[in-house]
């Protein structure tokens, strides 16, 4: 056949031809019909195409003809490998009268009064719902796309998704589709075929209604189908399921997934939030949902009876083969892709013992045996290593279907981890504040004991005897401590965060042995001059320094004691939404008395032994002053500066100051915070770099005022 009409097409050319008369179509527009007054445009357009349509069919059918007399020759047929041509029907002519005629007039009539199936109604029903509402599905997947509604979803923003889609279909139907339907039975012409008895026009109403819903549930019922095979396919893709096999590789599920699924800690176990089978609850909805949602639509004689409220179009119903078929499809296909989630799951039994408790019995146990600081260390950095592990585990992990969200887990289970080397490191912590404690107190004891007066030539030499026995045994016992103190800190500075007072506490214990030394000699020297002089004459002397040094210890105490309960007090600015220091003139006022106080003991001959808390207390005072007149400075200066750095168009003018005065906001509001968490001056001023931080603070809005200064 295609050897046949390539002859025909491409080697009888139609100059060879006799030519296409113009009498031809003279002939044929003889036959035309008038030019209609009210559609002249499509008339022209339909008569110059038939016009085309003539002259083709003239010169084809002049090709074929001579190709066909050229084939009458069989050896032609045998050249040109053509062993057959179409055959042409036969043209019958039927004379009348015929014996159907009769029958066939009937049949037409009765055709005409009751077959509405071609009628104008009909066909433009039929051009509006191919016009308008052939792409119409009741769930738009394409809309997933979008950035309000992106996959991965949770399966309730799913859930959600499809109800809105579906609900916006079926509105779109009530709105446009039925009101138009209705409206083509208003005054149309094609109503003027139903008979104008009263009887027979209630039937042929009923007739044309019918066959309007018919139709319109044809329609209807096309459009469910789709939408329920369109999501079908979306679900189809994840076909092949996720089976990940021994090593889960993500590259190998690389198609979006639709569902994010939670893996939270439920109790001791690891669950999925939601439920892999609420998930399927959630898909079987969906389906459901677009069944639901062409329920109950009311067929077009409902707009004009207002008897008729109870008749709807036909449309499918959950229970119909079409929707089980697919539903049964998909949960196939779901029931694949719950292997993966299953799978991955034991990913995590490793860390079972962080979720079931076992972990942190077995740190207690590790606790409550002795082991060295080399052993814990490598015990807390197995627990780092597993810390670390946890923070790299994927947060997301792709599965085909689902997408399963691991980062609340990975969180917990990282916290879990965190919470046994805390654990280690506190009681650590605790056991050197303990140690060093004991240290402290054993140092103590022996100060007292060699500081002490004795009264007679027995006590003298009992003091001599405990003095040697100190050096020689005692405090190098006590060395062996401060060297194991040296290496818990060392510990403690690579794992622990420590307190002001620990570290205090560690420079008492490393400063003890040359403070000791120092008192040894001291009371050997005394020792000496003591077996020289009257035991009781030097007593007295010792007694009035003791007295003298004691009273300088109450006075250091007193001083103290004044701050610990001193408090700021804040006041709240309204312009700049945060707290700020009320007057503290009485703070500076007391700062200003003990500096001078603190001072005038330096000249005293008994501050010896207590020369180390001295320098120490008056170090700290000075400190305080200064942080106390760098608050004062930068939060005068900050309010200033505030208002100013509000203004939108000077924030423009001026971006690196206002960058500039950012920075000193912050820190400043950081420091006011730290303060009003608790307020009393000992605490507050205690902040690390505080008064670095204010000085810096301080410096920035100088320079900030001086670029003010010029720009005004």
């Amino acid at each position: 056949m295609e050897r046949y009409m390539y002859y025909i097409n491409n080697c009888i050319p139609i100059s060879e031809m006799a030519p296409y008369l113009h009498q031809h179509t003279v002939n044929i527009m003889k036959l035309l019909p008038p030019e209609p007054e009210d559609n002249k445009r499509d008339f022209q357009v339909l008569k110059e195409n038939l016009l085309e349509q003539a002259e083709q069919e003239y010169y084809f059918s002049n090709q074929k003809s001579i190709v066909d007399y050229i084939l009458m020759d069989p050896s032609e047929r045998q050249r040109l490998s053509i062993f057959s041509i179409p055959k042409p029907f036969p043209r019958r002519v039927i004379s009348a009268p015929v014996p159907w005629s009769l029958s066939y007039k009937e049949a037409r009539l009765w055709q005409s009064q009751h077959l509405f199936v071609t009628c104008p109604i009909m066909v433009q029903m039929q051009d509006f719902w191919n016009e308008r509402l052939s792409c119409l599905r009741f769930v738009k997947l394409e809309n997933l796309k979008s950035t309000t509604w992106s996959l991965p979803l949770p399966p309730s923003e799913f859930e959600q998704f499809v109800q809105r889609q579906c609900q916006a279909a079926r509105d779109e139907l009530l709105q446009s589709w039925l009101p138009f339907c209705a409206s083509l039975f208003v005054n149309h012409e094609s109503l003027s075929l139903i008979p104008s008895t009263k009887q027979a026009a209630h039937a042929g109403f009923q007739e044309i209604f019918s066959c309007a819903a018919a139709l319109m549930s044809l329609q209807l019922r096309g459009l469910v189908s789709a939408s329920l095979q369109d999501l079908q396919e979306f679900f189809m893709i994840h076909q092949q399921g996720n089976d990940f096999g021994e090593m889960f590789d993500e590259m190998k599920h690389i198609q979006p997934q639709t569902l994010l699924v939670e893996l939270q800690v439920e109790d001791t176990h690891i669950e999925f939030i939601p439920s892999l089978q609420e998930c399927w609850e959630v898909i079987h909805r969906a389906f459901m949902e677009i069944v639901k949602s062409a329920e109950k639509l009311p067929r077009v004689e409902c707009d004009f009876f207002s008897q008729v409220s109870n008749l709807y179009l036909r449309t499918v119903g959950p229970d119909d083969s079409l929707v089980t078929n697919i539903v049964d499809k998909v949960k196939e296909v779901f029931h694949k892709n719950t292997v993966g989630p299953k799978k991955y799951l034991t990913a995590y039994e490793k860390y079972s013992d962080l979720l079931d408790s076992t972990a942190d019995q077995d740190v207690s146990a590790f606790l409550k045996e002795q082991h060295t600081l080399d052993e814990t260390a490598k015990k807390i950095e197995r627990i780092d290593e597993l810390e670390k592990e946890l923070a790299s585990l994927p947060v997301t992990v792709p599965l085909s279907m689902f997408c399963l969200h691991a980062g609340e887990l990975n969180a917990d289970l990282s916290d879990c981890a965190k919470s046994l080397k805390d654990k280690i490191i506190i009681f650590k912590v605790e056991e050197n504040r303990n140690l060093n404690h004991h240290i402290c107190q054993r140092f103590g004891e022996i100060q007292d004991t060699v500081q002490g007066m004795p009264t007679n030539k027995e006590d003298l030499e009992t003091l001599i005897g405990y003095i040697k026995v100190s050096r020689d045994v005692t405090i190098p016992s006590l060395m062996e401590e401060v060297s194991a103190a040296v290496h818990r800190l060392l510990f403690l500075l690579d794992y622990a965060t420590m307190e002001p007072n620990d570290f205090r506490l560690n420079s008492s214990v490393f400063a003890w042995p040359l403070q000791l030394q120092k008192d040894l000699e001291d009371s050997e020297s005394r020792m000496e001059i003591l077996t020289g002089q009257d035991l009781q004459t030097r007593q007295e002397e010792l007694r009035a320094a003791a007295s003298e040094e004691e009273s300088l210890k109450k006075s250091l105490e007193k001083m103290k004691q004044e701050w610990a309960d001193l408090s700021f007090s804040f006041t709240t600015c309204r312009d700049a939404g945060t707290k700020i220091l009320s007057t503290i003139e009485a703070i500076k006022t007391l700062v200003d008395e003990h500096i001078v106080e603190t001072q005038t003991m330096r000249g005293s001959p008994f501050l010896e032994h207590i020369e180390t808390e001295w320098k120490e207390w008056e170090t700290l005072l000075l400190d305080r002053k200064d942080i106390l007149d760098a608050m004062l400075k930068c939060q005068t200066t900050w309010l200033q500066l505030k208002p100013i750095f509000s203004s939108e168009e000077l924030i423009i003018k001026l971006p690196e100051e206002s960058l500039m005065f950012d920075s000193v906001d912050k820190c400043w509001k950081n420091i006011v915070a730290e303060a009003v968490k608790d307020p009393r001056v000992v605490v507050a001023t205690d902040q690390p770099n505080m008064l670095k931080q204010l000085q810096q603070a301080n410096k920035d809005m100088e320079d900030i005022q001086k670029v003010l200064n010029k720009v005004e």
